[in-house]
């Protein structure tokens, strides 16, 4: 069932910076035309941020972690480096640079209007360390599959990058030769691409790598 008809009136009165659905916007353009009141969307974004608060507030502490068996959770030293960790864990989701707190609070507001969302975590570096980056995507590019059971388990993503920004993502050695003649032209062109996670057709149980994990992408 395609869903960008009902999405696209529910963030024209609600959500009007996602109203893209079905109706293309140039990036600057008007999107509030619709919209006599400012009910509908203070209302969604009280209702946003009260979860945002309740449940991944930045001002107190919403997990932590804990070993599954009993006996390991009566242990000093693992539980003094469990906290050390989730610590650690804390600080980087509450950083600036990780993006988390933004980008759970868009979250949140598609899942008010929409009923649903897309979060993703990826890994990149911070001044020349190992670092995370999150992010929270356009409904309108996203597609979804769903198993047998009725969970999600296969994500279809539209991306459009520049040159420049394909380069960054995937590398000068595995981008096309179109693109790297916009990039060496000094071209801003976009690109499409497309980004599939699915369940790993070629997975080994307890094999190291990509092999042995559950999902590819």
């Amino acid at each position: 069932m395609n869903w960008d008809i009902h999405y696209q009136e529910l963030a024209e009165y609600l959500l009007p910076y996602q109203s893209d659905f079905t109706q293309y916007r140039f990036e600057g353009g008007k999107v509030m035309d619709k919209i006599n009141t400012s009910i509908g969307p203070t209302s969604a974004k009280a209702l946003a941020n009260s979860l945002h608060g309740l449940v991944t507030s930045s001002y107190i502490q919403w997990f932590k972690l804990l070993p599954r068996d009993q006996k390991m959770q009566r242990s000093v030293f693992l539980k003094q480096y469990l906290e050390q960790v989730t610590y650690k864990m804390y600080q980087v989701l509450n950083s600036g640079e990780s993006g988390f707190q933004t980008a759970v609070d868009e979250l949140y507001q598609n899942m008010v209007v929409f009923g649903t969302g897309i979060i993703s975590i990826e890994s990149t570096f911070l001044q020349g360390r190992p670092w995370i980056t999150f992010r929270t995507h356009n409904l309108r590019n996203i597609v979804v599959e769903e198993d047998n059971t009725g969970k999600v388990d296969t994500i279809y993503r539209e991306m459009c990058l520049t040159s420049k920004q394909a380069i960054q993502e995937f590398g000068i050695e595995n981008i096309s030769g179109a693109i790297h003649k916009d990039f060496t032209s000094g071209g801003s062109k976009e690109f499409k691409f497309l980004h599939v996670i699915a369940p790993n057709i070629f997975l080994k149980a307890g094999a190291k790598g990509p092999l042995g994990m559950p999902f590819m992408s």
